[in-house]
């Protein structure tokens, strides 16, 4: 485990200050699982309800969530970016690499589930009764596989997505610290990509169907009882609502929402929120 003073993280960081006493830390953490050790981004005043535990150390560049919590925990407060400061963080002081040194199949194998031949399951990993994890499927970190769910051959989840900074010179890795939940009866067709979440949970609900050849992105929401058909792209942070249809080829934009039993024909891409009930096709998506 990392562990360092904010002092020195203050001292190597250009553009922060340290509001409050000094302390011990060992890395970043979720706004939901934050503890009197780790750093929690808040980027400005409307995230701070969020915040259950207010012993954490909080990061922000919003003057008036420092005022707020000055007399509670200590703040490091951003100058300049505060999404750039904590990659920045992350990439000097706390980044790990994921570990492929542990493999635990033989484990969940021992324990009467169906594991396919060259799986891989690391050790953050739980999984329901009557899950089936097809050849070659990895299940890297904080993955939580609910019971009777089936995934396909050659399918990875739980491996981190693409959220990076430029530096001016190199790229800066965004922590990412959430976990992929999958619910009940659900069911991830082969060759397919689920990124963990970066500071909240990427979450797949129950009776949700997901083809082949899809790429989930960090940090999406997938309601119960969606289609995903193939060969789909969900950029990070879309919200995809119940009984959703996508169809073949269709990319959605980061941040998009689509409302409850929407309809995406094949090949559309989506860069605006789509309503409940509604159909959409085209590039760019337009209501038929």
């Amino acid at each position: 485990m990392f562990e360092i003073s904010l002092a020195k993280i203050v001292s190597e960081t250009n553009n922060l200050d340290l509001i409050g006493s000094d302390r011990i830390v060992s890395g970043f953490s979720s706004i939901v699982n934050a503890d009197l050790h780790s750093i929690v981004w808040i980027k400005n005043y409307s995230f701070l309800h969020q915040l259950k535990n207010r012993n954490a150390v909080v990061l922000t560049e919003d003057c008036n969530v420092a005022e707020e919590l000055r007399d509670q925990t200590s703040v490091l407060l951003a100058k300049s970016s505060s999404r750039f400061i904590v990659a920045q963080i992350h990439t000097v002081f706390f980044k790990k690499q994921d570990s492929f040194s542990k493999n635990y199949a033989d484990e969940w194998r021992s324990n009467g589930f169906e594991i396919g031949d060259y799986a891989f399951i690391g050790p953050k990993v739980q999984l329901g009764q009557g899950t089936v994890v097809g050849p070659n499927v990895s299940l890297i970190d904080k993955v939580v596989i609910s019971n009777n769910c089936i995934i396909q051959p050659n399918t990875v989840i739980g491996i981190k997505g693409l959220g990076l900074e430029w530096s001016g010179s190199h790229y800066l890795e965004f922590p990412q610290l959430g976990s992929v939940i999958i619910g009940t009866h659900s069911e991830i067709g082969p060759l397919s990509t689920i990124r963990k979440g970066a500071l909240v949970d990427t979450t797949i609900g129950n009776h949700v169907m997901i083809g082949s050849l899809c790429n989930i992105g960090h940090n999406v929401t997938i309601g119960n009882a969606a289609i995903l058909t193939s060969s789909i792209c969900v950029s990070g942070s879309v919200s995809i609502g119940e009984r959703v249809f996508l169809g073949v080829g269709s990319t959605i934009k980061n941040k998009v929402t689509i409302g409850d039993s929407a309809t995406v024909g094949q090949g559309c891409v989506v860069v605006k929120d789509v309503a409940p009930n509604k159909t959409v096709v085209g590039n760019p998506a337009r209501v038929l």
